[in-house]
């Protein structure tokens, strides 16, 4: 059976799933240029956050997983698509489609 849904479920689900290939140190590396990453060996990534003013680091990076918290202002994020989807005001899907489309094709694995 392949319906109107099942059709939108499948392309959701490959938007998604492309944008999860997405490398968190290499997306991380483009929202926070500012920070020596990609020859770093570190796991965790301390900036400051991008979700309220800060002038301390107290923004955590997972850089092999993608998840991150904040330890002021309480956000957490569980992945890439999650991050840039509160970063940009976007929802789930929307932040998916973004990542995972041919524009960010230098992201992705």
């Amino acid at each position: 059976m392949n319906t109107p849904y099942m059709k939108y479920h499948n392309h959701a689900l490959a938007m998604i799933h492309k944008a999860m290939q997405i490398k968190p140190r290499l997306y991380y590396q483009t929202q926070f240029p500012n920070e020596a990453m990609v020859h770093s060996k570190a796991l965790w990534l301390n900036v400051c956050c991008c979700f309220h003013e800060d002038h301390n680091p107290s923004l955590s990076i997972n850089l092999l997983h993608g998840y991150c918290r904040c330890f002021a202002c309480g956000v957490h994020c569980r992945s890439i698509i999650g991050f840039h989807s509160k970063r940009y005001h976007l929802s789930f899907l929307n932040a998916a489609k973004i990542l995972g489309g041919s524009e960010n094709d230098c992201l992705s694995i």
